[in-house]
């Protein structure tokens, strides 16, 4: 996975789909290294930020490969009335 984003072209964006914190990044490397007795074989990722970023720390946190994928179909519900996240696509630089 890159290691960067691209750049959001509003600030507002950050409100509707977050990255993952530095300490949420912690916990879920700290649940990824627990759970290396009883891991899946395959991690599904919602398409948000910090799903991705979850699902990346976790495998991090395991120190095992695991096959991984972003799932579309996980997408958070947003109702025709409530704002939608823009696409953020994700770069090697």
């Amino acid at each position: 996975m890159p290691h960067t984003l691209r750049k959001r072209e509003k600030h507002t964006d950050y409100l509707l789909d977050p990255p993952l914190t530095n300490i949420s990044a912690h916990f879920a490397a700290e649940i990824g290294f627990s759970m290396t007795q009883n891991l899946p074989t395959v991690l599904y990722a919602a398409p948000e930020v910090a799903s991705i970023q979850t699902a990346r720390q976790l495998m991090d946190g395991a120190e095992i490969g695991m096959i991984w994928t972003i799932e579309p179909g996980l997408a958070r519900f947003c109702s025709p009335d409530e704002a939608k996240p823009g696409m953020v696509f994700l770069t090697n630089s």
